[in-house]
């Protein structure tokens, strides 16, 4: 799916999204209302304002998968 439909997906779930290639492996993004945007988060830290790349953005790759 696309960012825009993982992203409401994961709204509705309170879930994370991610992407199905290598840069993603070991991270999710938690979309957020909040100062602190989309979070990305790994198994030891989490980091605020993620910034897509061109590819993020028309990726159709997007998954919705819970927190680690």
């Amino acid at each position: 799916m696309n960012i825009y439909e993982a992203t409401l997906l994961a709204k509705d779930t309170n879930k994370c999204i991610k992407r199905q290639c290598a840069k993603f492996k070991q991270v999710v993004i938690k979309p957020s209302g909040l100062s602190d945007c989309c979070v990305v988060i790994s198994k030891t830290k989490r980091q605020p304002r993620w910034e897509p790349t061109e590819d993020d953005l028309i990726a159709t790759d997007w998954v919705v998968v819970n927190e680690p």
